[in-house]
């Protein structure tokens, strides 16, 4: 006989689970499935959700780069929701600038993050003109006094139309990398930038049409920068003409390199030294003058190379690294 008892609207009613009558672990392990807007509107709905939600925030996202978009009225609600109720958790965001509001947006996130912001990267949706007026040196200078823990600071995509390219010749007391893949910034404002900042670890500077001025750049680093591990350049041009000169970078690590002029170009950059482990190249070609280049670095454990050319890679190439260089244990080459 069946004894089961049937199920009426009244019983379905009766047996159902509100959301919030969960207790705080299990409200914790939902919470923290969900992306950075949709955890920033349940923050709305109580002061249960929103201190959970925080909560959340701290064990899932606090150590991942948070995007601020200004990209639309969608993009600039959700970052305002963003800042409202973790900017002062925020560590590492990007902020995306677009063609109009950058101002207010640019102000709302200097009021709303807090003191542990370590990670900054700055870029925008298109190249356009409106930047200029919110990356200047005034509100550089605001940021800065801000943000006085910031460690990383990147101008990245389409930042190139800044009128005040000087915004970066400032203190910045505990700045450790400074990436300027952009056209705006000179080597005057490079030089200034590091003879106040001589604690800098990390310098990726993507702008140099001739090798001239990649070489000037190198003799300022040995200069000033006597801590740098990391470095990054990216030369055009040709260099018959430039006189090899070896600059000594003691401390160097980390070398990255983007040369689509001709392989010999690389032996006129003339960084020496002797405790690079790893090495980045993008180049038009591969050929013996990159092997005599890559092979004087005898510490070498890392390369990655990506090829700008038709021509596929020749693997002869292969056998020589690995006879001169034996502590060479990983090779990426790739290419389009």
């Amino acid at each position: 006989m069946d004894t089961q008892v049937p199920i009426t609207l009244q019983t379905m009613v009766a047996t159902t689970l509100r959301l919030d009558n969960l207790n705080f672990d299990c409200l914790l392990n939902i919470f923290s499935m969900l992306n950075i807007p949709d955890l920033a509107r349940v923050t709305g709905v109580c002061r249960k959700f929103r201190d959970i939600a925080a909560e959340a925030f701290k064990y899932e996202w606090k150590n991942e780069t948070i995007r601020l978009s200004n990209n639309n009225s969608k993009s600039r609600l959700e970052t305002t929701a963003i800042l409202r109720n973790f900017g002062n958790q925020l560590q590492n965001v990007q902020i995306i600038f677009d063609k109009h509001r950058n101002d207010t947006f640019f102000r709302l996130i200097i009021d709303n993050c807090g003191s542990q912001l370590k990670q900054v990267n700055f870029s925008s949706t298109r190249v356009n003109l409106h930047v200029e007026r919110v990356l200047s040196k005034e509100n550089m200078r605001r940021f800065n006094q801000k943000f006085a823990n910031l460690k990383t600071l990147r101008f990245e995509n389409n930042i190139i139309d800044i009128t005040e390219p000087d915004c970066i010749e400032q203190q910045f007391p505990a700045l450790e990398e400074l990436s300027l893949s952009s056209y705006p910034f000179a080597n005057q404002n490079v030089l200034q930038f590091m003879k106040v900042n001589p604690q800098i670890k990390s310098l990726s500077s993507f702008h140099y049409n001739n090798v001239h001025y990649a070489v000037d750049m190198i003799g300022m680093i040995d200069q000033h920068l006597p801590r740098l591990e990391r470095l990054g350049l990216w030369v055009h041009g040709r260099a018959d003409m430039i006189e090899y000169q070896p600059r000594f970078l003691k401390a160097l690590k980390h070398l990255k390199i983007h040369s689509y002029g001709n392989t010999a170009n690389l032996h006129h950059l003339s960084i020496s030294n002797e405790r690079v482990e790893e090495m980045e190249l993008e180049l038009g070609s591969f050929d013996e003058n990159v092997i005599e280049y890559i092979c004087q670095y005898k510490e070498l454990t890392k390369l990655a190379v990506r090829l700008y050319c038709d021509s596929s890679f020749d693997c002869k190439f292969l056998p020589k690294l690995k006879e001169r260089l034996p502590k060479l244990t990983e090779v990426m080459i790739s290419g389009f």
